[in-house]
Order: C-alpha cells, then sequence, then structure tokens
C-alpha cells in the first residue's frame, strides 16, 4: 500500500480460537480479492481496516468468522451496490479515470463464500467508502489438534496445511481432482467464471464457444482426455442439442459413456425431457452454483 500511501489497520476481536480446519487457499483468496477492491477503489493518504471477529455458531465444533473490510475510500452509489457481485458490473464515477468496475474479482470472491457456506454483503455510501462483510462457519481446533497441526498462516488465523490441501466440497480421492472437462459455452463472461470455478477444485477445462467446436475437440482427444462435458443450450453455429446428439453418435465406446450435463437457465420439465432425449446424462441451472455442479459430476463420474 505504499504506492498509494494508503494506511492499513487491523483489528482482531475476541477470538478465542486461533487455529482451525479451512481451505487456506480459498479464505486467503477471499482476503486478498476484498481487500485489492479497498485499494483500488481508496484515495492516497486514505484508510483501510480488516476486522476480525469470532462469533457464537449453532454447529458443535464450528465457529461463525467474520471478516469486515471497510474503507473511507470513493464508496458506491445506491443504485450501483445490487450490481457489485455481477461480473464486469461497472458505474461511473466522475472522480476516477477510469469507469468504475469489479471485473470478474467479486463475483468469484461471492461464488467462494458460497462454496464455504458463507455470505458476504456490502455497504456503502458514496463520497464516504465502502464495508464488505464476509461471514464463514470454521472448523475450529481443539485439544490436542490445536497443537499438531502444522499451520499456514493467515493474519491472524492458522489453516492446518492438510485442511488446506483439501478445497471445499472435494474429497481426497475424488476422480474430479486432476479430470479434464470440456466445457461449451458461448457466453464469455459466463465461460470465465466456469472456468476459473472448476479449476478452482482441481479440474482442467478445454473451453469452447459453440456445439460444434466442442464437438470437433471431442472428436479429435483421445478416450478418456475427458471426464465430462458441460453444454451450454443456447449456442451460435450449432446448439448444446445437437451437439450432444452428434457425440453421442460417433463411433467410439467413450462417446456413448461420457456424462454430457446440460447448463441452461431453462429448467422446464420440457428441457430437462428434451436433454434426456439427446443423450444428456443431467442439467444444472445457469447462473452456475458449483456445489450443485459438484454433486452433478460426482454422482455420474
Amino acid at each position: 500500500m505504499t504506492e498509494k500511501q494508503q494506511h492499513f489497520k487491523l483489528s482482531i476481536a475476541q477470538i478465542r480460537h486461533e487455529k482451525v480446519k479451512a481451505d487456506g487457499e480459498r479464505l486467503r483468496q477471499i482476503l486478498m480479492n476484498i481487500l485489492s477492491n479497498a485499494i483500488k477503489y481508496t484515495q492516497a493518504d486514505g484508510i483501510i481496516e480488516l476486522r476480525v471477529n469470532e462469533l457464537n455458531s449453532s454447529v458443535f465444533g464450528k465457529s461463525q468468522y467474520e471478516f469486515i473490510c471497510a474503507d473511507n475510500g470513493i464508496g458506491i452509489s445506491r443504485e450501483f451496490i445490487p450490481s457489485v457481485f455481477e461480473p464486469f458490473s461497472r458505474a461511473e464515477d466522475p472522480r476516477i479515470s477510469k469507469v468504475q468496475g469489479t471485473g470478474l474479482g467479486m463475483a468469484i470472491t461471492e461464488n467462494i463464500v458460497r462454496m464455504m457456506n458463507g455470505t458476504i454483503t456490502v455497504e456503502s455510501e458514496l463520497g464516504k467508502g465502502s464495508k464488505f462483510t464476509v461471514s464463514i462457519p470454521l472448523e475450529v481446533c481443539m485439544g490436542e489438534e490445536a497443537g499438531n497441526t502444522e499451520p499456514v498462516e493467515l493474519s491472524v488465523l492458522s489453516v492446518s496445511e492438510r485442511d488446506k490441501k483439501e478445497p471445499v466440497k472435494r474429497a481426497e480421492n475424488s476422480k474430479l481432482c486432476g479430470g479434464r472437462i470440456l466445457l461449451a459455452e458461448d457466453n464469455e463472461i459466463n465461460r470465465e467464471i466456469a472456468v476459473e470455478l472448476l479449476e478452482m477444485q482441481g479440474m482442467e477445462v478445454t473451453a469452447v464457444e459453440d456445439g460444434k467446436k466442442a464437438k470437433e475437440v471431442f472428436e479429435a482427444s483421445a478416450p478418456g482426455d475427458y471426464i465430462a462435458i458441460l453444454m451450454d443450450i443456447q449456442m451460435p453455429v450449432l446448439n448444446g442439442y445437437d451437439a450432444a446428439s452428434e457425440i453421442r453418435a460417433m463411433n467410439r465406446k467413450d462417446a456413448q459413456e461420457i456424462p454430457i450435463i446440460a447448463l441452461t437457465a431453462d429448467a422446464f420439465a420440457a428441457d430437462v425431457a428434451k436433454a434426456r432425449s439427446v443423450g444428456m446424462n443431467d442439467h444444472v441451472a445457469k447462473p452456475l452454483e458449483i456445489n450443485r455442479l459438484l454433486e452433478v459430476l460426482q454422482k455420474w463420474i
């Protein structure tokens, strides 16, 4: 923060358990994203504060940890607040040279928070600053377990090294980890978000923008290269239904066996039935909920 000569404050309130079990990489990414956002939109000599609280939880063995990032920066207009977590949302602001925008950062942050069964909220006033509050339930280390962890320092919390290696909702022996997914999605923003979320879970992703390219990529692949195909329905050149049908018609065993999951905003019974009729195994509604997508993938792989 020396480049803009900003002032950073760290406030810790009533942390009873300093060691927790969590996905350290994801927690670190959440904090980096909200802090980076504060730095970006706080003027020189401005103040950015990170407050950490431990609250009671109704779940045994867990505490609710609250991470509050507050700044006295340019703030967010009332009209723009509902769009803060939308990809590449933008608001014109005469006080900064560029268009104010969140890029993919805050959209990804919201998804990670949801993956960790948490919540993220924002309060802001134009010209006075913003406050982002992340609340996440974390399993606390108690007794001998607290002393036996190999901590990864996270400012005020220690995350067990072994838990850092176990991303949220992913079993250690899951076939998803390290597997390659073929993704067909014509919307660039949706495609980038899907790729980011899948890669966070340890998967490799080949992403294309239409059904024809999905068919060609699969046709050129060796058997076993892909563990599943995620297929948007409404795409140019070749839609998802036709692409799935043509893949199933290929004269190769894996074309009959590979799970094909429909990604669709239309979840009516008729749409689901049509997806099944062309050989799709299942469907996931858009916008994507990563935990739901993981459940479906694990069901078929």
